[in-house]
């Protein structure tokens, strides 16, 4: 489609652009985003393909980075990126990425910084509502045909409808997702959500994040009805993703028949083979069921047409801490899945098996020093895979986990993250 332009009413209207996704890391293929853009002389916006709000940049002197932007989630939620240093350590070596989202809801963040308080973000909001007036009062008469579509685009999907769209969207998936998997940060959380189960295993006493249902895995026609309703809600935005979650909880411990169906489907469906990269796959994974994963079942999803990211909770290696965790399970089998997990790594190309630790000032000192041991006896060096560590919620002191990662992570030659809690 041909990029038109106009400025009207000390507005620049740009619609039908495509660009290199500005989160982007310098290591990875190039990803492309499509969108329509107003520009004013002190912000800039972006829009979806279904002419909703996506993004919000500042320009004046006032915003706190050139780099920084605002983005809204498919749920509705509005989050801060920031990037650069942050407590005086680059957000690469602790995020794994340029950039660092800032939450606007409770969550794990490590880091004392509350960007919603500052009056350049809360009147960086409040601009979009004045441009949602100032376009709603543009007389597009004498307007290209493209350009007067977009503006009546937006103008459909103001706050009530937004707000109407996430309660949809929520329906589809059976509710608010209450965590996305560490690595969806690959493609900025830019996920679609096929739930093919729910419930948990294990049903922990220190997690908050998880329902307390019993695991059940969804029916064939359960899931192909989902997939049609997301397909229809996102209609012709669907080319801005590339990333599949099949969620919720526990997604691998799903027969690899369901797993296979969902992921063939929602490739067919989304038209994720239209992507000039290859399209990502993410799924939570308890120990029971990575450990049950055979090689029939891994030469499987290595040959689905994604890479699959794959995320496991082992939580500790120290036995008094998933005592206190009530966890059920022991050092000897969260050994056994690490293990298994760098040897997945190392011989599946299109599998990436990633685990996550807790961090608390509560826990022992056992506990780290176990991360530190189990992590150093990978000897060759690699950039696939890693360790996420969560701290706790309930305990969260956030200058010291900050400093105990950093003591675990330059211990260490092991990828290691920490794990932001972000839902959807």
């Amino acid at each position: 489609m041909k990029i038109l332009s106009c400025y009207v009413n000390e507005m620049a209207i740009t619609v039908n652009r495509v660009e290199v996704s500005p989160f982007r890391k310098l290591n990875s293929p190039i990803r492309k985003i499509h969108y329509s853009g107003v520009r004013t002389r002190d912000y800039e916006f972006h829009f979806n393909l279904k002419g909703e709000i996506k993004m919000i940049r500042g320009l004046g002197m006032n915003w706190p980075h050139p780099y920084n932007w605002l983005k809204r989630s498919d749920g509705n939620d509005w989050v801060y990126y920031r990037t650069g240093n942050v407590a005086k350590r680059q957000v690469l070596k602790f995020f794994g990425e340029y950039y660092l989202p800032c939450l606007s809801y409770q969550s794990n963040q490590i880091f004392e910084f509350n960007p919603y308080t500052d009056p350049a973000v809360a009147a960086a909001l409040a601009a979009w509502s004045q441009l949602y007036a100032n376009l709603y009062g543009t007389n597009t008469d004498d307007l290209k045909p493209e350009i007067r579509d977009f503006i009546k685009s937006v103008i459909k999907n103001g706050e009530d409808v937004l707000h109407q769209n996430a309660k949809d969207f929520h329906e589809i998936t059976g509710g608010r997702i209450s965590v996305l998997p560490p690595d969806a940060r690959h493609v900025n959380y830019d996920v679609v959500p096929v739930m093919i189960s729910e419930g948990c295993i294990y049903n922990c006493k220190f997690c908050y994040v998880k329902s307390k249902k019993k695991f059940n895995s969804f029916s064939k026609d359960k899931i192909t009805t989902q997939i049609d309703a997301l397909k229809s809600f996102y209609g012709e935005n669907i080319i801005n993703y590339s990333g599949l979650f099949l969620g919720n909880h526990d997604g691998l411990f799903a027969e690899f028949e369901t797993i296979e169906m969902a992921a063939n489907a929602s490739y067919k469906e989304f038209g994720f083979e239209k992507h000039s990269v290859r399209p990502a796959m993410f799924l939570f994974g308890s120990v029971e069921s990575f450990l049950r994963s055979d090689t029939k079942t891994l030469e499987g999803l290595n040959n689905l047409p994604y890479h699959t990211y794959i995320n496991i909770g082992l939580e500790s290696f120290d036995k008094e801490t998933l005592d206190l965790l009530g966890k059920p399970l022991s050092p000897s089998l969260n050994k056994e899945v690490f293990e298994k997990m760098v040897e997945v790594n190392r011989n599946y190309e299109n599998i990436e098996i990633t685990a996550n630790i807790l961090l608390s000032e509560d826990f022992s000192e056992n506990h780290n020093n176990s991360v530190i041991e189990m992590l150093n006896s990978v000897k060759e060096k690699t950039n696939k895979g890693g360790v996420y560590f969560s701290p706790m919620v309930n305990n969260l002191d956030r200058v010291k986990s900050l400093d105990t990662f950093f003591d675990i992570k330059n211990q260490v030659s092991y990828p290691a993250f920490t794990y932001l809690i972000q839902r959807l």
